[in-house]
């Protein structure tokens, strides 16, 4: 809810056919006293392409995270959030452009969480999890290499409407889904380990 709230109040001047640009992270966001948008931008987009586009792959995977206690997939949702964005920003001068907003890099880290826990969960089929597997292993590939290049192979695709995608963003999310996922299976190890000492 508190993420919708979001949204809409750093989008509802697309609504109204006004920009939102004040929403975005600013490289001169210290100069201009813009702090806030250390918390707006990665809810504010472009255009309402970009926002429809992003919120309904933020949704859906949202919904994935399935049976995790909300607390968890908060702290997912803001790790995506914070690693995407500091590493986004490091990245504008390499694109040429000073501000920047969206989901996209949250979407790729819940993506990334998604694939693992479906890849490890053993009451999935095996064709299933090996699918995840596969399926996170060439969004790495894909990720390294839009990195290194600077390049996004979907870019065209868009028309122009998220605007110059940030593919360290995007890497950015996923590194920070990785780490969160191994610290969750290192934790959740080390209970199973200590209940079955207690069992002993």
């Amino acid at each position: 809810t508190l993420f919708l709230f979001l949204i809409f109040l750093t989008n509802y001047p697309l609504i109204l056919g006004i920009s939102n640009q004040q929403f975005y992270l600013d490289l001169d966001f210290i100069s201009t006293n813009k702090f806030l948008t250390l918390f707006t931008h990665p809810f504010a987009h472009l255009s309402i392409y970009h926002l429809v586009t992003d919120l309904i792959v933020f949704l859906l995977l949202y919904f994935e995270l399935g049976s995790l206690k909300n607390f968890s997939k908060y702290k997912i949702i803001v790790g995506c959030w914070v690693f995407s964005s500091v590493i986004a920003f490091f990245s504008l001068p390499l694109y040429s452009v000073s501000t920047f907003g969206g989901l996209s890099g949250i979407n790729y880290g819940i993506l990334t969480y998604v694939c693992l826990k479906n890849a490890i969960k053993l009451e999935n089929s095996f064709i299933f999890r090996a699918g995840s597997a596969l399926f996170l292993l060439f969004l790495i590939i894909k990720q390294v290499i839009e990195s290194c290049f600077h390049l996004n192979f979907v870019h065209e695709m868009h028309l122009g409407y998220v605007g110059i995608p940030i593919s360290e963003s995007h890497a950015g999310g996923m590194l920070a889904a990785l780490t969160l996922f191994w610290i969750s299976f290192k934790q959740e190890a080390l209970s199973k380990k200590s209940k079955s000492h207690t069992t002993d």
